[in-house]
């Protein structure tokens, strides 16, 4: 497992792009072909590398599969660590588990921001860069194969926590996100992870089927 920046727009054809509207229950219809987004975040090239661990089942504060720590896009400052926990599939649904810590020793222990006071975006995307397919959370609203608008929408309503708007990042606390999207095909043994734009991005994250130990 390495983390290491990596510019989505690097890949020379388009990703298919998967994720649809309505519960992760409901299958999700055929994607379609897209350029990739050039605005993809990327990551600190000193990204620390961590053991790998196994069944999402066992997630808590002390699974780790890798940490990264940025420093803060946005106007809050201090500095951003995240912690990549699992990527597990079970069935037709991939679940992405991570943490997130906001640190700035610059304001009081009791300070909050939000998404956009951090500069950072709450949408995940989950790529298999040999089978060039990008896949993003389910949502309840709109769709990320429609327009700008629906598009928008589905941003608004994925399958996620923390997403927008959220305002409870807490100075010096980690707090615990997860999404879930589609399960990939093939059974890839690992996965690039994208957490949102402005935060880092892990290569080579191992996949956990349900059950593993």
């Amino acid at each position: 497992m390495t983390a290491r920046p990596r510019l989505v727009a690097a890949l020379a054809v388009a990703l298919l792009l998967t994720g649809c509207t309505g519960s992760p229950d409901e299958e999700p219809p055929t994607g379609a072909t897209v350029a990739p987004d050039e605005s993809a975040p990327t990551a600190s090239e000193s990204a620390q590398e961590v053991a790998a661990v196994g069944s999402a089942d066992v997630t808590g504060p002390d699974v780790v599969m890798a940490e990264q720590t940025v420093d803060t896009p946005g106007e809050a400052g201090g500095t951003l660590t995240v912690v990549l926990r699992t990527l597990e599939v079970r069935d037709d649904t991939t679940t992405l588990r991570y943490a997130l810590r906001w640190d700035n020793d610059d304001a009081p222990d009791g300070a909050t921001a939000s998404h956009y006071q951090l500069g950072i975006d709450w949408v995940p995307t989950v790529t298999d860069t040999a089978a060039l397919v990008q896949y993003r959370p389910f949502c309840t609203q709109g769709a990320w194969k429609d327009g700008a608008i629906s598009q928008q929408q589905c941003g608004f309503n994925v399958t996620a926590s923390p997403r927008f708007p959220f305002d409870g990042f807490v100075n010096h606390a980690t707090i615990e996100g997860w999404a879930t999207l589609p399960a990939p095909d093939g059974e890839p043994a690992t996965l690039d992870v994208a957490l949102g734009q402005g935060l880092p991005v892990f290569t080579g994250a191992t996949v956990s089927a349900a059950g593993d130990a």
